[in-house]
């Protein structure tokens, strides 16, 4: 996802889910934004490999939970890591 080193959870009042601009936006983000940014601007990867990408990244979330849960965090950030990564994914649409 983004922002996988999580400084969000640390924040209390969080405005911005980005630390620099995307588009010209660091928060309201939809998955078109990163999918244009990263996946066809950037990096000029085809609809066929965007969606491959997508599929790792969907297979991954259990092991997300894991390492999350596994984590030096207390459980109250553990919590707020989960919450927040999901989401993101909600975001994302994956």
């Amino acid at each position: 996802m983004y922002d996988l080193v999580n400084t969000t959870i640390a924040m209390k009042s969080p405005v911005e889910e980005l630390a620099l601009p995307l588009h010209g936006k660091k928060s309201r983000l939809q998955a078109q934004d990163f999918l244009e940014y990263y996946g066809r601007e950037s990096m000029e990867l085809t609809p066929k490999s965007i969606a491959r990408i997508i599929t790792v990244f969907q297979k991954s979330f259990p092991k997300w939970e894991e390492m999350i849960g596994n984590s030096f965090l207390s459980e109250e950030g553990k919590t707020a890591y989960w919450q927040l990564l999901s989401r993101r994914r909600e975001v994302l649409s994956i």
